[in-house]
């Protein structure tokens, strides 16, 4: 999507979002995962009863997290990137 939306949000980014996947070869820890999950479940949660507009997480959230707020937050979660913009309006 190129160009502003109906909520005056100005997206330089593909319409479509793709799940983030680990890096191929990495090392995934289970018990990690499951102690990720204790956190990002009710993070989750609790954003979606805000019903946000706009949910653009950073890399530092972590693909698993991202995942959950893609699946969420559909209409308002945005996949960031390197060099996208945003011009957010009231």
């Amino acid at each position: 999507m190129c160009g502003g939306d109906e909520h005056g949000h100005d997206h330089h980014t593909e319409a479509t979002v793709a799940a983030p996947r680990p890096i191929e070869g990495e090392a995934v820890d289970p018990i990690a995962l499951e102690a990720v999950d204790e956190v990002v479940k009710p993070t989750v949660a609790a954003l979606t009863q805000l019903a946000p507009t706009l949910v653009v997480p950073a890399h530092c959230t972590g693909w698993r997290a991202q995942h959950r707020f893609g699946a969420s937050l559909a209409d308002a979660f945005v996949r960031n990137a390197v060099g996208t913009s945003f011009v957010l309006a009231a």
